[in-house]
C-alpha cells in the first residue's frame, strides 16, 4: 500500500492571495465566513503570512469555487485576481445583500486619501490633517490615521509636507505641481 504524497504549500502565498481576493471580492471575514462556512478565527489565520496550518482539500475548493480561480494558481500565483465567472461569489452576494457586516463598502484609507482628498482644489494650497477631517467630516476619519498615511504619501513622493509655522508640529500637506 503506497502511502499519500505530502504537497508542500507556500502558506505565506496563500495568506497574500486569500487577503487580496477577499478584499478584491469586498467581502468582510464575516463573509467569506457565511459564504464558506469556515470559522472567522480560521480565515483570519489562514490570511496571516506566518500562518503554520496546512488547508486540507475542502478549505482550497471552497476558496477556489468562491473566486473562480485554480487551486493552483492559489498556492503559486503572485498578485492573483477574482476569476471571470463569478457565480458563486455573485449569488452569496444576492442572497446576502442586507447583512452590511459581510461586506466592504468603503474604500480603504490610502485609497480614500488618494481618491477623495488628493484631488481637492484646497489640497493645491496645502491643508493641515484638522482641515482634511473637517472638510471630510461626512467620513469617520481619525486624525493619528490620516496624519500617517500622508507621511507615507510624503515618503513616496506624492505629496508635500510643510512646517509653516516653524514649530515642528503642525504640518500642511499638499500635492506636488
Amino acid at each position: 500500500m503506497k502511502g499519500k504524497k505530502q504537497v508542500t504549500i507556500d502558506l505565506s502565498q496563500l495568506a497574500k492571495n486569500l487577503k487580496s481576493l477577499r478584499i478584491e471580492a469586498k467581502l468582510s471575514i464575516y463573509g467569506v465566513e457565511a459564504a464558506t462556512g469556515f470559522s472567522s478565527d480560521h480565515i483570519r489565520q489562514l490570511e496571516r503570512t506566518d500562518n503554520q496550518v496546512n488547508p486540507n482539500t475542502k478549505t482550497l475548493l471552497a476558496y477556489s469555487n468562491l473566486y473562480n480561480v485554480s487551486i493552483d494558481d492559489l498556492l503559486k500565483k503572485d498578485n492573483i485576481g477574482i476569476g471571470k465567472d463569478l457565480t458563486v461569489l455573485s449569488q452569496f452576494k444576492n442572497e446576502n445583500i442586507m447583512n452590511k457586516e459581510y461586506f466592504h463598502n468603503k474604500n480603504s484609507l490610502p485609497d480614500f486619501l488618494l481618491s477623495k482628498v488628493l484631488p481637492h482644489p484646497e489640497m493645491k494650497k496645502g491643508l493641515k490633517i484638522s482641515e482634511i477631517i473637517s472638510i471630510f467630516s461626512d467620513y469617520d476619519l481619525k486624525s493619528k490615521a490620516v496624519s500617517r498615511e500622508m507621511s507615507r504619501l510624503v515618503e513616496k513622493g506624492i505629496v508635500v509636507k510643510e512646517d509653516k509655522t516653524g514649530t515642528g508640529a503642525v504640518f500642511h500637506y499638499k500635492t506636488k505641481k
